[in-house]
C-alpha cells in the first residue's frame, strides 16, 4: 500500500548524511510529488530537522491529505518557543479532530524549555478570554500539559461555566493535571458537588 511505499522511500532517505540530503531535499521540495513530500515531510520529523519547519507550515495547507497529514504529525518533532504565535492561530483555524491533537502536541512540545512553558501559558490564557465554545475546549485541553497556578486557577473557573461541555473539559483537564497542584481543587469539586459525574467514590 501508500504507507508502506512511503516507509520504504523514507528508510531509504534516512540511510543518507543528512547534511548533504537535506539542502538537496529542500531546493528540489516545491517540485516533488505529493507521494514524495509525505514521505520527505517523515524524514525532516525523525531528524528533528526544525531548520525547515516553514516547509512544514506550508504544506499544512496542502489540498492532499497524505501531505497535509504528514505535516501536522511532524510539526511536533521540529517546532520551538518561536512557533508558538502560529500553532495557536493555526490551532484556532483548524476543525479536523487529528489535526487538532496534532497541534495540541506540536503546543505542548514547543513549550518544554521554560521560556516556552511560560510564554504558551500567557499566549493561550490570552486566546482563552476572546473564545467561546469549540475554541475554549482546545485551549482547555492544552493546560494540563503547560501547568502554571494561573493556567490551573482558569480551568477552576471554567468550571463553574454554565455550559455542560466546557464544564466536563475544564473537569478533565484538572484531572489530566500533570502535577499534585490541582489535587485540592478536585477533592473540592468532588466533595460538593451534586452531580454524580463530579463526585468520586
Amino acid at each position: 500500500g501508500r504507507k508502506d511505499e512511503i516507509l520504504t522511500v523514507k528508510q531509504v532517505l534516512l540511510s543518507f548524511n543528512e547534511n548533504e540530503l537535506f539542502p538537496v531535499i529542500a531546493k528540489t521540495f516545491p517540485e516533488t510529488s505529493s507521494f514524495g513530500k509525505a514521505a520527505l515531510l517523515e524524514v525532516f520529523a525523525t531528524r528533528k530537522a526544525n531548520q525547515y519547519v516553514k516547509i512544514v507550515f506550508e504544506e499544512t495547507k496542502n489540498k492532499n491529505e497524505s501531505v497535509s497529514t504528514a505535516a501536522f504529525l511532524a510539526l511536533e518533532s521540529m517546532v520551538s518557543h518561536k512557533d508558538l504565535p502560529k500553532l495557536i492561530n493555526i490551532l484556532m483555524d483548524i476543525e479536523g479532530r487529528e489535526q487538532i491533537q496534532a497541534v495540541q502536541r506540536a503546543i505542548v512540545a514547543a513549550s518544554q524549555d521554560k521560556e516556552g512553558k511560560d510564554e504558551s501559558s500567557k499566549m493561550l490564557l490570552k486566546h482563552l478570554e476572546k473564545k467561546t465554545g469549540t475554541q475554549r475546549s482546545k485551549i482547555l485541553n492544552i493546560l494540563p500539559e503547560i501547568g502554571g497556578k494561573e493556567a490551573l486557577q482558569t480551568v477552576v473557573e471554567e468550571f463553574e461555566n454554565k455550559d455542560d461541555d466546557l464544564k466536563k473539559v475544564a473537569f478533565n483537564a484538572l484531572v489530566n493535571w500533570k502535577d499534585i497542584s490541582a489535587a485540592g481543587e478536585l477533592y473540592h469539586i468532588c466533595k460538593n458537588s451534586d452531580d454524580d459525574e463530579y463526585v468520586y467514590a
